[in-house]
């Protein structure tokens, strides 16, 4: 029939469940005896919590645990697999597993205290632990407890010393203690014995002081407590070995011993005291040996003042020596600009050295020297150098000839030139002595090293000595000498140009120092006598040097006289002329020719009658 019909329904689809993730930590650590937590609060379910958590340690008893930190008792030693099972709120399961390492318990120490003890009141005895032991570890701690009266002593070491205080025997406890916190206990006893007491020593310092290479003196006084005892003894231990060798001079309880510092250090001195029980006390001491203070050399130059050229150097020498035994010299030096400041090395041999001291200038110069020793302590000392001037060299002259030529009256031009060999010295003067009598008293026109004058010729002809000294800066004079030959002058013609009152002229030519001739004539050219006539001729008076014969003479003027001249006649005068050189051309006038008038004629010019001519004679 075809019909048809529906039904409807809901179907829920969820998620499946996922299951939880075990964690069981560890590995554990644990005591056989003890308990091990173990700790599964790191397991987790991502979609759910968890529900249960079951252990299993597998230790032979397959010991079950649960929840999620559970504590383990370690059962036996050994290492133990740990199975951790949970189970999520959807039942479903993981598993994790781990371990626990189960130890032996620890075993406590064992306690010896060795002992018993005895001793001596005031008197160490040595406690010994050394036999206590632990199996399965070590002794951490030792500690004694010796009951001797009041508190207790205590001491903490293995071995400790331990000092009786008074008579008796006293109880003594050891308690040790193990790496792991466990102890244990050990007794023994101490007997003091009340014996002979050992004497105090003590040195009068805990310190004393000396410088190396001298002696010190250590003092120790002692005393012994024991009635009735006294101190036998004092010796000294002064190079630390143990060994009291040194025995001290000893006054009653009072004793001194003699240390040499033999170097630079702290040294370690003991002391033993004995009594007459043989009993014997310590103590001991120090010895700072300090090195001993250096003292400064001693340097002296070998001369307090050095002597010197300018230009020149000087050596100076210093000697030094060092008062301290085993010093030495390390170095000399100088200081030569007086600066206080030591540049100059000396050239040193051991305590002596050298130097070179330039002398720049002629003056006294200040100077020091300087030793240094080898620890470098230094000291000074002074001289001086006088640094005089050169001797002063006498200069050289010389003239440019050793022989002049010249002619009697006539000047000679001389010359001469000087020099000086000391170095930066100049010539101050050059002088001429002339007359040869010594004294220069021409002084020269000069030009710097070299001078000239006039050498006037004598009007002798003869050789002529002439001298010139020069004259230095310093005062030092050299002197030279030359020759002057003076010759006969050698004639020269001279012009001489004779005038007459009326004009005329009469020019000559001579040689000089030749008598030029000349006439005069007079004519009376009247018809009446000329009487008493005077005839005058003057020179020409800037012409000197000239002479004249066969008048007579009046100064400059020559004249003559004639009684009567006729009408017609004629009156000559000769005379003669000389006419030196250097009078070049003298004019010589005819100045008048005289006669008086005739009374007769009393009008007429009586000089108008006489008519003057000058007549070369040679002619």
């Amino acid at each position: 029939d075809g019909a048809t019909d529906n039904a409807g329904t809901q179907i829920v689809c969820t998620a499946a469940n996922t299951p939880p993730t075990a964690d069981a930590g560890g590995p554990y650590n644990g005591t056989v005896g003890q308990t091990v937590g173990f700790d599964g609060t790191g397991s987790t379910d991502s979609d759910g919590s968890i529900a249960t958590y079951e252990w299993s340690v597998v230790d032979g008893a397959n010991t079950a645990l649960t929840g999620a930190t559970p504590d383990y008792t370690c059962q036996t030693v050994g290492s133990f697999t740990v199975n951790l099972t949970v189970t999520d709120d959807d039942g479903a399961t993981d598993q994790d597993a781990t371990s626990v390492n189960c130890a032996a318990a620890n075993q406590p120490p064992t306690a010896n205290a060795g002992g018993p003890y005895t001793g001596s009141v005031n008197g160490t005895v040595g406690f010994d632990g050394t036999g206590s032991s632990d199996t399965d570890g070590t002794i951490a701690t030792f500690e004694w407890s010796v009951d001797d009266g009041g508190a207790p002593t205590i001491l903490t070491t293995a071995t400790p010393n331990y000092t009786c205080g008074s008579a008796g025997i006293f109880p003594v406890t050891l308690l040790v203690t193990d790496d792991d916190g466990a102890t244990a206990e050990d007794g023994t006893t101490v007997e003091c014995t009340a014996t002979n007491s050992a004497p105090t020593v003590a040195f009068t310092q805990a310190t004393y002081t000396g410088t190396q290479g001298d002696d010190v003196t250590v003092t120790a006084n002692a005393s012994d407590s024991d009635a009735g005892d006294f101190i036998t003894a004092i010796d000294f231990d002064l190079d630390d070995d143990g060994a009291y060798e040194t025995a001290g001079s000893t006054d009653s309880g009072s004793a001194q011993a003699s240390f040499s510092c033999t170097a630079t250090g702290t040294f370690d001195i003991g002391v033993r005291a004995t009594d007459d029980n043989g009993a014997n006390g310590f103590n001991t001491a120090q010895v700072e040996c300090t090195a001993p203070a250096n003292t400064s050399p001693i340097v002296a130059f070998t001369q307090s003042t050095f002597t010197g050229t300018q230009g020149e150097s000087v050596t100076v020498t210093a000697n030094a020596s060092d008062p301290d035994a085993g010093d030495f010299i390390a170095a000399i030096d100088f200081d030569f600009d007086d600066d206080g400041s030591y540049e100059t090395a000396g050239s040193t041999n051991s305590g002596t050295a050298q130097a070179s001291f330039s002398c720049t200038a002629a003056s006294t110069f200040d100077i020091g020297v300087r030793a240094t020793d080898n620890n470098g302590a230094s000291s000074v000392n002074t001289a001086q150098v006088e640094c005089s001037a050169p001797a002063n060299t006498n200069p050289s002259v010389a003239f440019a000839q050793a022989s002049y030529d010249g002619t009697v009256d006539q000047p000679v031009a001389v010359s001469a030139t000087a020099s000086d060999p000391d170095a930066g010295d100049a010539i101050a003067a050059i002088d001429f002595d002339l007359d040869g009598n010594g004294t220069y008293e021409t002084p020269g026109s000069t030009g710097s090293e070299t001078a000239g004058t006039t050498y006037d010729c004598p009007s002798v002809a003869d050789t002529y000595t002439i001298g010139v000294r020069a004259t230095d800066e310093n005062g030092g004079e050299g002197f030279g000498s030359a020759e002057v030959v003076c010759a006969a002058a050698q004639p020269t013609d001279v012009s001489v140009d004779f005038l007459a009152a009326d004009g005329g002229s009469v020019p000559r030519t001579a040689p000089e120092f030749s008598p030029l001739s000349y006439r005069v004539r007079v004519e009376n050219v009247s018809e009446v006598p000329a009487e008493e006539v005077a005839l005058t001729v003057t020179i020409d008076p800037d012409a000197t040097g000239v002479t004249a014969t066969d008048l007579e003479a009046d100064g400059n003027v020559w004249s003559g006289t004639r009684a009567s001249i006729a009408p017609g006649e004629v009156w000559d005068v000769v005379f003669s002329l000389t006419v030196e050189a250097r009078n070049d051309s003298p004019h010589l006038s005819l100045a008048e020719v005289s006669a008086p008038l005739d009374p007769a004629d009393e009008d007429s010019n009586n000089r108008s009658r006489l008519r003057i001519r000058i007549v070369d004679e040679e002619a």
